[in-house]
């Protein structure tokens, strides 16, 4: 059986109520808090029985990479071993104590330095992280609404940007309900000290655990209907994160080192932790670039060619008749889970313009939430204002767009099939000649899934 378990702790650091009566009922089935982290609180294993929690706020000035046990502490552990109570861990300036006699006698403590400790650790550490996070979530909401309802950020408006205004939405009402919370108690709780009284605090961690999960759902959801890149950099950020927590929970049970010191340890490793990948993704695109395509050499007017050779499932020749030995094949495939991109590429040899030229992106996606940003990548790869809708029965898709350049219709398509869309650009012997029905069967036979 496992001696330790983490648990996420979804109160606030001020809501010292909430938290005591949390760890009496850990305790009660047999876990005992071993140490306060930022995001987890890791319990050891115990024998199930009922201890005794005590929250006190010491006036001091500490953040979270500060040392868990300071002179401060020290001093008020003496003080509080006499009387049954013995330190379990701390967090800013909350410091827990714990008893396990039967009828301990309440810790004694001035209700007004609880009160002003407790207000110093909400501004000094809960209020500012809150307010850069309601600032970038109010920024990010506010774009992804009004591209939604004015369509100024984005032609076409997909499920990812439904997500991520969802998401940074419930990230605003998160934080201002909890910052409601805490200064309408803080209000109440200065009044009732002047009177020897130490108001409970209060929180809702059921309704914080829905907001959590709704917030996971939502941002997983986000995050699958990203391209492969920006799916790279938010599960490296999160990654990141998560290590950079993981190294100040370290520095913080070292005694020896000091707030800076563990801000400085962690900022070298928070930067490390960022340069190796990009490094190593460099590195690889080097190694990468130095290897070849397939390649044949070709014979031309009395000159040499070195041309690709890449496996292409549509080509020119499907289409017309042409030497095939004289084209260059080139196809360009990104991967990412679960999705695929596909480039493909032929041209003439001498690749003038006039010359019969084949250019197509196929983007593969398994989930329809995909459709709409493929839809919106596919559309925008040109930089011509319109595209006009075709019938999509004579391609057998769901939906087919053909480009529109000066009220003119040119040879470059988006092809909407279940799982896949196309982006085609045909440049055959005359100028923007009109496909046949059979050079249009022929593309739907090459690249219908």
């Amino acid at each position: 059986m496992a001696q330790y378990t983490y648990r996420m702790n979804h109160r606030p650091i001020t809501d010292f109520t909430g938290i005591t009566g949390w760890l009496e009922k850990m305790a009660a089935k047999g876990w005992m808090l071993d140490f306060c982290g930022t995001l987890f609180w890791k319990f050891r294993k115990i024998e199930p029985r009922q201890v005794h929690f005590s929250a006190i706020y010491l006036p001091i000035d500490c953040n979270g990479f500060s040392p868990v046990r300071t002179p401060e502490a020290e001093e008020l552990e003496e003080l509080c071993a006499g009387t049954g109570w013995y330190w379990v861990s701390s967090m800013y300036q909350l410091q827990i104590f714990a008893n396990e006699e039967a009828d301990p006698a309440p810790l004694d403590s001035d209700p007004v330095v609880q009160v002003e400790s407790l207000h110093r650790a909400m501004m000094q550490n809960v209020l500012p992280s809150n307010i850069i996070l309601l600032v970038i979530a109010g920024v990010m909401a506010l774009f992804c609404w009004s591209s939604i309802f004015t369509g100024n950020f984005y032609s076409n408006i997909g499920f990812g940007h439904w997500l991520a205004a969802f998401n940074f939405t419930i990230v605003i009402l998160m934080v201002l309900g909890e910052l409601a919370i805490y200064y309408i108690w803080h209000k109440r709780a200065k009044e009732d000290a002047q009177s020897g009284f130490l108001r409970p605090t209060r929180s809702f961690p059921g309704l914080m655990m829905v907001f959590l999960a709704v917030l996971l759902v939502v941002y997983v959801l986000w995050v699958c209907a990203l391209p492969w890149q920006s799916q790279l950099t938010a599960l490296s950020n999160l990654f990141i994160f998560i290590l950079v927590r993981g190294f100040a929970n370290l520095g913080r049970k070292n005694e020896k080192m000091s707030s800076w010191a563990n801000i400085a340890v962690i900022a070298f490793l928070g930067l490390w932790v960022v340069l190796f990948p990009v490094i190593s993704i460099s590195i690889r695109n080097q190694i990468e670039a130095s290897t070849h395509h397939p390649q044949s050499v070709v014979l031309y007017e009395g000159r040499e060619y070195t041309l690709n050779r890449d496996e292409i499932p549509l080509k020119t020749e499907d289409l017309m008749e042409i030497d095939p030995d004289l084209q260059n094949y080139t196809c360009e495939i990104e991967s990412f889970f679960p999705c695929r991109i596909t480039r493909n590429t032929q041209h003439h040899l001498w690749g003038n313009t006039g010359t019969p030229m084949l250019y197509y992106t196929i983007w593969d996606y398994p989930l329809p939430l995909y459709r709409d940003y493929f839809l919106d990548q596919a559309i925008n790869e040109e930089f011509y204002p319109t595209h006009g809708e075709l019938d999509p029965e004579v391609w057998e898709a769901e939906a087919v767009y053909r480009l529109q350049q000066n009220g003119q219709p040119q040879n470059v398509y988006v092809i909407c099939w279940e799982g896949r869309i196309v982006s085609l650009h045909i440049r055959l012997e005359t100028e923007n000649p009109e496909l046949t029905a059979e050079q249009i069967a022929t593309i739907v036979e090459k690249l219908k899934p």
